[in-house]
């Protein structure tokens, strides 16, 4: 089915998509304010501060649409923070590592999805070499 929900402002732009029916758990309310959005919305708090990220969803996660992803993906670009996003054709919302060490069913074994772990270990592995990923703190030395 298709996504069911998304929060707009006035001038039509949209802050934040989500399920309406995650709207009271995660807000509080079911008619949050345009500031109360922007609290819970990482776009808004982007910085040039903010680590390397690395970002994976699919494009039928009915909780969380691949458009949040791209949003933000696009806000830690627009800063200079080193970012890379990969999405996948299908899969639900928190396939995790998408096998069946923490599948919660035979959706959630999705071999294609399974790629997101080599992916994001070659990434870091890049964003290490080129020293854009911070020093480690001693504490985990």
């Amino acid at each position: 089915p298709p996504f069911r929900g998304c929060v707009v402002r006035e001038d039509g732009q949209w802050l934040i998509r989500l399920d309406r029916g995650m709207l009271r758990p995660l807000l509080g309310c079911d008619t949050p304010t345009e500031a109360q959005l922007r609290e819970y919305s990482p776009v808004f708090h982007v910085t040039a501060q903010t680590p390397p990220t690395y970002l994976w969803a699919t494009c039928t996660d009915e909780m969380v649409p691949p458009e949040n992803s791209l949003r933000y993906a696009a806000a830690l670009l627009g800063c200079g923070v080193p970012a890379e996003l990969h999405l996948f054709a299908r899969g639900p919302h928190g396939l995790s590592l998408a096998d069946r060490t923490c599948a919660g069913g035979p959706d959630y074994i999705n071999p294609a999805c399974q790629q997101w772990v080599p992916m994001a270990l070659t990434w870091l592995d890049q964003i290490l070499a080129a020293g854009e990923g911070g020093a480690c703190p001693e504490e985990f030395q």
